[in-house]
């Protein structure tokens, strides 16, 4: 039952919030700031909280905290566990488990049956606005984790004014309270917004002040409009077109945007009243109708768009179809499971609502994200391994490369330097042959794909070591702030050992992300000062004399495996698309043509100009090559002539197939492409022999 003083025009600003959201969700160029929706919906929120405790019958403040979470329960968590059950089957027939986009989704959707998903997603950093969130199942639960952790709070400032026990005394403490916290939760928005974005997107702190605005407005402007009636019909007049002008802005300033949309948001609702033509709008039957089923409408847009995006994808001619099912999976949510069991009572008792509520979360979490664990194999309908191979080469968190299981990465564990195995396969070789030990940082890592097809089709011993971010021989530099000293006497460690067991014939492949940190843009320059990366004493050098102390370790690294005579290959660099940002990348799992996919979504080929890429290799190489000519066991392989094979474009595809993971590693069919060439460039330089010099099958 809806209270008398139930607002419809209220509903009618919910609409509009909730189209603008959807609009910008479908295409950003239609309405640049669509996504201020959700600050309107946090000002809306806080006045109606504030709404119904005002105007519910004054208890004990036991029974009114309690009753108010019980009533927050039944209004949230029955539509969220749906939408979240639903999503997850659908969604992960349609998405490999395993990829780093799945892996965000699951704990996304876990934390958001907990209020908590805008804390993960900004513990991992996620940006809001980038192309691996519009991937995320469940990135829209941010804004329900801010609300809920505003609930757990805002009780506590009930008490503190005393509002529950005395109304009339209490409402100005209440004020003054709400104002003190709005001004210092604006501070932090304000500030994060220069110095951590995604702090003042996701974090509640910083969003305090856009739901106490709700909470303010109801107790200055009651019901009853205690203004003006003319400023009552002629303000809406102004703010509404306003309003809807902000979201249109270009994005700018969001924080002046975001302030802009509270201001007017909260004045709209101060002065709307009966009187007044934008009043008559808002109450228009659809848009009150929208604005009812708004929240169904948000958790259920979000589950559509991210599910069409990995399946037929987003044009002008899906739009009707996935219009329809957004409206049929709202009006289904909010007709038999949102209504309903917000008006029924679940108990006499608003504690066994609680812990029912609470019940239902654990139980749903470990149902369905422990039912996608264990069957997501079974029920996936793409075929997984293809995918799994463009997606992976490295795993960043794990000791092994993709179950490669002499390999290992290294940062904290120490001892494991000495216990890392040389893979081996138990047939017999055709002639003894060197082992390879490979060095490097992440591209090190890429390799995987083709290492583990020299161990299995030429029967070599290999071990590969690696520690992200840390070129092999070690960099003579460092940036000042990062604590790289670890991962450097990590490294001194790896370079110790690998000397000490090295035997004749023995090859060191040295692969590292090296063009980026000795030759960058000028966009990837971290600091202004030129003079911006420091040695172990302080002293500052520039990427031009960081370069040539690098090369003079990698003469004398060359110089210290002569001695043991073994070899060194060089890989030079490969392709490397440094013209694009990773967050704008659409997810490799999303790139992979399937039945259900017949078209690959935007940003999953990424191309950059060939002649442009070998501009900003030569000059480097031409060090590299310096050092070769000074050691006769130093030999440089080139992978760029068969990943960009083309005159003039470089992409991240080759037949039609994905080589690459993101903008600069490969993946392992990328691994597999450069399988033949590297062979046939081992044998070319008698590092390795095969039966006749003839190379192995493909």
């Amino acid at each position: 039952m809806r209270s008398n003083n139930y607002r419809p025009e209220i509903d009618g600003l919910r609409a509009i919030a909730v189209i603008a959201v959807i609009i910008n969700h479908f295409n950003k160029s239609l309405l640049p700031n669509g996504f201020l929706g959700v600050d309107i919906f946090f000002v809306i929120s806080g006045y109606v909280i504030t709404s119904s405790l005002a105007n519910r019958e004054q208890k004990s403040v036991r029974s009114s905290i309690l009753s108010f979470y019980s009533r927050r329960v039944k209004r949230l968590v029955p539509a969220l566990i749906t939408c979240i059950a639903i999503t997850s089957i659908i969604g992960f027939a349609f998405i490999p488990l395993g990829p780093n986009e799945i892996i965000s989704s699951i704990p996304t959707g876990f934390s958001a049956l907990f209020g908590l998903s805008n804390l993960y997603l900004f513990i991992v950093s996620t940006n809001y606005f980038a192309s691996l969130t519009e991937f995320n199942l469940f990135a829209q639960t941010w804004s329900l984790g801010v609300e809920e952790q505003f609930y757990l709070l805002f009780p506590l400032i009930l008490l503190i004014s005393s509002y529950i026990n005395n109304r009339a005394i209490g409402r100005k403490r209440l004020i003054f309270l709400l104002t003190l916290l709005s001004s210092v939760s604006l501070y932090f928005y304000l500030w994060w917004c220069r110095v951590n974005p995604s702090a003042a997107y996701f974090l509640m702190p910083s969003r305090f002040w856009e739901i106490s605005m709700g909470c303010i407005v109801f107790l200055v402007f009651t019901f009853k409009h205690k203004i003006p009636n003319l400023l009552g019909v002629v303000t809406p007049l102004l703010c509404l077109p306003l309003l809807i002008l902000m979201l249109y802005i270009p994005q700018l300033s969001i924080s002046n945007s975001t302030i802009g949309v509270v201001a007017l948001t909260s004045i709209l609702i101060a002065t709307l009243n009966p009187n007044s033509g934008i009043y008559k709008i808002l109450t228009l039957k659809p848009l009150v109708f929208i604005g009812l089923i708004s929240y169904s409408l948000y958790l259920w847009h979000w589950s559509v768009l991210v599910i069409s995006r990995y399946t037929i994808g987003i044009y002008w001619w899906t739009i009707p179809i996935q219009l329809g099912l957004i409206f049929i999976f709202a009006l289904i949510s909010y007709r038999y499971i949102e209504k309903p069991l917000r008006q029924k009572s679940w108990s006499p008792s608003p504690i066994k609502t609680l812990i029912y509520g609470i019940g239902a979360i654990i139980t749903s979490a470990v149902g369905i994200f422990g039912g996608i664990a264990l069957f997501n194999q079974h029920f996936y309908l793409g075929k997984a391994v293809n995918v799994a191979n463009q997606v992976k080469a490295l795993e960043i968190e794990g000791s092994s490369i993709n179950s490669f299981n002499c390999s290992n990465l290294l940062r904290k564990d120490l001892s494991l330097i000495k216990n890392i195995p040389l893979c081996t396969l138990k047939s017999k070789a055709i002639e003894p042959q060197p082992r390879i030990i490979v060095l490097g940082d992440s591209h090190t890592a890429s390799l995987s794909g083709l290492l583990k097809n020299l161990n299995y089709h030429m029967n070599l011993e290999i071990r590969l070591i690696y520690v992200l971010g840390e070129l092999v021989p070690l960099l003579p530099v460092y940036q000042p702030g990062n604590d790289q000293r670890m991962a450097r006497h990590t490294q001194e460690l790896i370079i110790e050992e690998t000397l000490k067991n090295l035997g004749p014939g023995d090859i060191v492949i040295l692969s590292n992300f090296f063009l980026r940190t000795f030759n960058p843009r000028k966009e990837d320059i971290l600091a202004p000062n030129p003079q911006y990366l420091v040695d172990d004493t302080g002293k500052g050098m520039s990427r031009e004399e960081a370069f040539a102390a690098w090369v003079r370790s990698l003469d004398a690294f060359a110089q210290a495996v002569q001695k043991k005579q073994a070899n060194v290959v060089f890989v030079a660099p490969q392709p490397e698309f440094l013209n694009y940002k990773d967050e704008e990348l659409t997810p490799v799992s999303a790139c992979t043509l399937e039945w259900f996919r017949p078209n690959l979504p935007e940003n999953c080929r990424i191309y950059a100009d060939r002649q442009e890429l070998r501009s900003r290799i030569e000059p480097l190489m031409l060090s590299i090559e310096s050092v070769k000519n000074r050691n006769n066991n130093f030999y440089i392989y080139d992978p760029f002539l068969v990943l960009c094979p083309d005159t003039s474009i470089c992409s991240n595809y080759l037949d039609d197939v994905r080589v690459f993971m993101d903008r600069d590693h490969l993946n392992n069919i990328g691994g597999k492409y450069l399988y033949l060439d590297f062979i046939n460039f081992l044998i070319t330089n008698e590092l390795i022999k095969t039966e006749d010099n003839r190379l192995p099958p493909k």
